[in-house]
């Protein structure tokens, strides 16, 4: 669990040419992260 919370945006910055890795920003931080761990990550759409 990163601590994203109710509200905090999520965007993909930058997906790498072979699709690996991806740079995915949570907030105000960028992380990188190989397209393995990136496709167990859930996010839930709060409308």
């Amino acid at each position: 669990e990163l601590g994203c919370r109710p509200g905090v945006e999520i965007r993909v910055e930058h997906v790498a040419p072979l699709r690996d890795p991806i740079a995915v920003s949570i907030g105000e931080v960028t992380f990188s992260l190989r397209r393995k761990l990136a496709d167990l990550v859930e996010v839930d759409l709060l409308v």
